[in-house]
């Protein structure tokens, strides 16, 4: 036998195989190239009745955040606090703030607390929740670093960061805190 005859003809999954790992090699992962750009803005820290119940810092591209862009809001829990409770309360600052807002209708807003139930876990004194607003639009949420889930929709991001950013926030000074606005800039 000539060598030509004793080679094996790519197969669709080799083929397939080779293209995916070599994807892998050229292209950085999304979260990496999307969190690149990112800097440090400012970070706060929220009590309820004298208990200290996390702390947040904001990074965005070159440390100016604009609603509706790329962004990150990273929060450590001080205090333990079930995932249920996480997502009653941004029902209610939604609620709060769809009076003064352009918030989506309630109806879209159910559908993305029932995605935020699946997707978040009960917290622990240490734990950090991070919402990266990507690029493309999507919200991506970390558990200590690791990605617990998405909501690919692009109005879902400004919406949630809306609860700590919006000028009308319940927290007028942690959100200043976040802006660097208190000299508190990271």
């Amino acid at each position: 036998m000539t060598p030509e005859k004793t080679k094996r003809k790519p197969t669709a999954a080799r083929l397939a195989a080779s293209v995916l790992l070599a994807a892998a090699l050229i292209a950085p992962p999304l979260a990496a190239s999307a969190a690149a750009d990112f800097r440090p803005m400012g970070e706060g820290r929220l009590a309820w009745f004298g208990v200290d119940l996390y702390t947040a810092s904001l990074a965005a591209p070159q440390g100016t955040y604009v609603r509706g862009q790329p962004a990150e809001l990273s929060i450590e829990y001080l205090k333990p606090i079930r995932a249920d409770r996480l997502v009653d309360r941004t029902r209610k600052e939604w609620d709060r703030l769809q009076r003064r807002t352009d918030l989506p209708a309630r109806a879209l807003r159910e559908e993305w607390l029932t995605a935020i139930t699946t997707i978040w876990p009960d917290v622990t004194p240490g734990d950090t929740i991070t919402t990266r607003v990507d690029v493309d639009g999507s919200t991506r949420f970390l558990l200590n670093g690791a990605e617990i889930g998405a909501i690919e929709d692009p109005r879902f991001g400004p919406a949630f960061l809306d609860i700590w950013l919006h000028p009308e926030t319940r927290s007028g000074s942690l959100r200043a805190d976040l802006l660097g606005q208190n000299g508190n800039g990271r």
